[in-house]
């Protein structure tokens, strides 16, 4: 997962990207959408803020930034699931950022416990565990 540089409105041939009508600066408000790097229309780019997932990973930067309203949808249906693996996508977090290390930790010490937990009754009842 890699930081989306600017792609540059000749790289689109001055078109939107997702709706492929004319953009040119005199006429037309152009957007950048900071998840993809392409340009797009006002139609398409409501100028909606967001975090973008990659800037987290490499630079540990939760600044929002506007994205289209595409990419808007998807970040929306993606968030908070674990989609990304820290750890291979960016192993030095774990010792640059004492939380995730923390974390890390403690996932790893649930893992040891999760035999004793399948036998407990009272775990199964709560479903703290799926078996």
């Amino acid at each position: 997962m890699d930081i989306c540089p600017e792609k540059g409105l000749t790289h689109q041939h001055f078109r939107c990207a997702c709706c492929n009508r004319a953009l040119n600066q005199q006429s037309i408000e152009v957007r950048l959408c900071d998840y993809t790097g392409h340009y797009f229309c006002p139609d398409c780019h409501r100028n909606d803020l967001s975090l973008i997932p990659a800037r987290v990973l490499h630079d540990w930067d939760f600044s929002q930034r506007r994205v289209c309203s595409g990419c808007m949808e998807l970040l929306d249906a993606i968030e908070g699931r674990p989609l990304i693996n820290i750890q291979s996508s960016n192993p030095s977090l774990y010792t640059h950022i004492h939380d995730i290390g923390a974390i890390e930790l403690l996932r790893h010490e649930i893992l040891l416990m999760k035999p004793i937990l399948v036998q407990c009754e009272r775990a199964r009842e709560e479903k703290l565990i799926q078996e």
